[in-house]
């Protein structure tokens, strides 16, 4: 993928990360473009495969239909029609993972985050969890790493891709 690849109606505009199963983007919609979102697009291994891309689609509806404030909202999910990809789009957002935050407290000599911060987190994690679990979805990779703090203090869980159903069927 490059900048500039359009996947249904979302233009890359440019990659935000790399992982296990693919790559994050910020992208733009085409017919609005100060929409910007987040997409997460699976990589081409993975995508040939027929199972695996059916879990991520079934994983992608289920994430859509969790609305909470502390777990990442997903706009949409589609496989590209061009290049069979899946792909999922999520609100972009703004701020930094738990992990960073931390690694910059302990660089700057600090025990952790302050506590009053450390409590307020750990209760927004924990809504966000309670939601999920509410809704039949366990994350099941909880870590700082897929824990977003925005710029406005509000975490938000992200990265469910190795969650599953509580009906004990795998979603990935």
């Amino acid at each position: 993928l490059t900048a500039g690849t359009i996947l249904k109606n979302q233009r890359l505009l440019r990659r935000l990360g790399r992982g296990g199963m693919g790559e994050v983007w910020e992208a733009e919609n085409v017919h609005v473009a100060t929409l910007r979102s987040a997409i997460k697009v699976i990589r081409p291994e993975l995508a040939a495969d027929e199972a695996f891309k059916a879990r991520f689609l079934r994983e992608a509806a289920l994430l859509a239909s969790l609305q909470h404030e502390n777990i990442v909202a997903v706009r949409d999910f589609a496989v590209d029609d061009r290049t069979g990809m899946p792909f999922l789009v999520t609100e972009l957002l703004q701020g930094e993972d738990l992990a960073t935050r931390l690694e910059r407290a302990r660089q700057q000599g600090q025990v952790g985050l302050p506590l009053d911060e450390a409590c307020a987190l750990v209760a927004q994690a924990s809504a966000g969890v309670s939601a999920a679990h509410a809704s039949g979805i366990v994350h099941r990779d909880l870590k700082p790493m897929n824990m977003f703090v925005t710029v406005r203090g509000v975490l938000k869980l992200i990265d469910f891709g190795v969650s599953r159903g509580t009906d004990h069927s795998n979603i990935t």
